[in-house]
């Protein structure tokens, strides 16, 4: 076994290290996994774009991750053959969003195999957006991996027959059972948001809070759209109902070309009361996860993991499916009666309806409460 001191190495490839909430949460469920199956003591190379990351999203984590900056290929090569396993994924690596080095991520795992070390995909995510070429090294891949989960049906369905027949098994996306394993009586030893004493401040005092999740897309016009439908309906709301309503925004990306937090700004710009906006930090996942539960009342996701947090929260949401894998999850977990819209349908009086059905189930209630 290939270790140093009492450690041994595994190599965990995926969309780590690079500013998105979501897929960090899935590190932590790699981690956990991976430490809980052996009886040894594991640390992890993790390549990322962001070499500070660890910091950020993983403090917990900090004496177990190394990053490896990502274009250092002579530290790549020598952390894969210092390594004992590889682990490719978690989440959706593969799809018509997939970013220049993920293309490379199978030549890792069959170089892994030459090298004699285990590899293992785990609950990844392969979609028929992806490029030919992509689904084809993948399956390559695959077929000389050791194991492999997938995390959706249509991921299932892009591998090839012999994947699917001797090797691959479907399995929840990574952060339902890192979410649903949080011990619900240590809730006052886990992070907080930097923002979560003012946002509980003014649900005490009575107002709606309204997650919201926004993702670019690449279609200009389609942006320009969604910017101005949002911006519209937060105004009217607003107006309405003077001011009672509090929109908690959640930038789950800060990917180099398309930044969540930008886009979401530009909806912000639009308001007559920006006020009555607050964009959420960067940090640890699971302090998000806390904030969509403890903090917000309602939902409106259009990244994949915030819909996910909110169905776990307990959360009524309004679901914008940019990819299929979205109306999967819905189906497979029975949320048929979770309402959802495409980003190209997106609406002004789409988005006020739904959430005035609950501000008007709020102000009842507080019309109904003893004096």
């Amino acid at each position: 076994m290939n270790s140093t001191g009492n450690k041994v190495w595994c190599f965990v490839i995926g969309n780590y290290g690079r500013c998105n909430i979501g897929d960090e949460m899935l590190l932590k469920q790699v981690i956990k996994e991976v430490s809980n199956s052996y009886r040894v003591r594991f640390s992890f190379y993790v390549p990322a774009r962001d070499m500070e990351f660890v910091r950020t999203y993983h403090e917990e984590l900090s004496d177990q991750i190394t990053p490896i900056y990502m274009k250092n290929f002579k530290k790549m090569i020598s952390s894969l053959a210092s390594c004992k396993i590889i682990v490719v994924g978690g989440g959706g690596i593969w799809s018509g969003d997939t970013g220049f080095f993920a293309h490379f991520v199978p030549f890792i795992s069959i170089l892994g195999k030459i090298l004699l070390k285990k590899v293992i995909f785990k609950s990844i995510g392969l979609y028929s957006t992806a490029s030919s070429l992509d689904r084809f090294l993948v399956n390559l891949s695959i077929v000389f991996s050791d194991m492999c989960s997938v995390r959706d049906n249509e991921s299932y369905q892009m591998l090839w027959k012999i994947n699917r027949n001797k090797k691959a098994t479907r399995t929840d996306d990574l952060s339902l059972p890192f979410i649903k394993s949080i011990d619900e009586g240590q809730a006052t030893l886990l992070p907080k948001i930097i923002e979560y004493e003012k946002v509980r401040l003014l649900k005490e005092q009575g107002k709606l809070i309204v997650g919201i999740s926004l993702r670019p897309r690449k279609d200009s016009l389609l942006n320009k759209r969604i910017v101005e439908e949002f911006s519209n309906a937060l105004n009217t709301l607003s107006d309405r109902y003077e001011q009672k309503i509090h929109f908690l925004f959640f930038p789950f990306a800060k990917t180099p070309t398309r930044t969540d937090e930008e886009f979401i700004q530009r909806v912000i710009n639009n308001l007559k009361y920006k006020e009555e906006a607050t964009i959420v930090s960067h940090t640890n996942p699971i302090a998000w996860y806390r904030a969509v539960k403890e903090l917000t009342d309602i939902f409106i996701g259009m990244r994949y993991h915030s819909i996910i947090f909110s169905f776990i929260a307990g959360k009524p949401v309004l679901s914008i499916p940019y990819e299929k894998k979205v109306v999967e999850f819905l189906k497979d977990y029975n949320r048929k009666n979770y309402p959802e819209v495409f980003p190209s349908e997106i609406s002004e009086s789409y988005i006020v309806d739904f959430i005035e059905r609950y501000q008007e189930k709020s102000d009842q209630k507080q019309e109904a409460a003893p004096i």
